[in-house]
């Protein structure tokens, strides 16, 4: 009887040992994901005049990620989205520009989650519809010499008509952040300059 074994069971062995210990570490951070409480910042009960800023910078220090870079990174994104087109539009067009900014933006979305999972953290943005509904009530831009229609609230975007063009005026983001040693919320309502 040969009492030697080959590599290839050694080698199965040690594959054995290694998936053990990948699934018991996915096991400890599966736990830890559920004991994490989730942080909420709502710029939106805050106070109006802060939201005016184009949203709120939360935790800006934080370990996790610095919401600043985030919001620096939607603000880019909405800019370029809504002045990408320099036609104006008329305001019976104003679905196509909505459908066009959230195609954008949308795309743009995933390439600034993918650059924070690289980073070692997840990162959720989702337009925010209540919270871009409550701006629109708030703080329509408007006033007695201004020729400005009301803010129409479509899925987050924020659209008026102005001179009977169409144009954005806010967008509402919602970004949620995991990360292994916490959960954070924020809305950003992104105004257009």
């Amino acid at each position: 009887m040969n009492m030697i074994r080959s590599s290839g069971d050694t080698r199965g062995q040690v594959v054995l040992v290694a998936a053990t210990v990948v699934a018991i570490a996915l096991l400890t951070m599966v736990f830890a994901y559920t004991q994490l409480g989730s942080i909420s910042f709502d710029t939106a009960d805050e106070a109006s005049s802060r939201i005016d800023t184009g949203g709120t910078i939360v935790n800006p220090g934080s370990p996790v990620i610095a919401l600043d870079t985030v919001h620096n990174q939607l603000t880019a994104s909405v800019q370029a989205a809504v002045f990408d087109d320099r036609k104006k539009h008329n305001w019976n067009e104003r679905q196509r520009v909505i459908e066009r900014v959230r195609t954008d933006i949308t795309e743009d979305f995933h390439q600034i989650e993918l650059y924070h999972i690289q980073e070692g953290r997840s990162l959720t943005l989702n337009f925010a519809a209540s919270h871009a509904h409550e701006w629109a009530h708030m703080q329509c831009p408007g006033g007695p010499n201004r020729m400005f229609g009301q803010c129409q609230p479509v899925n987050g975007i924020i659209i008026q008509s102005r001179a009977e063009e169409a144009t954005i005026v806010a967008i509402a983001v919602e970004v949620q952040v995991i990360s292994p040693t916490e959960t954070t919320n924020a809305i950003f309502i992104i105004t257009i300059e």
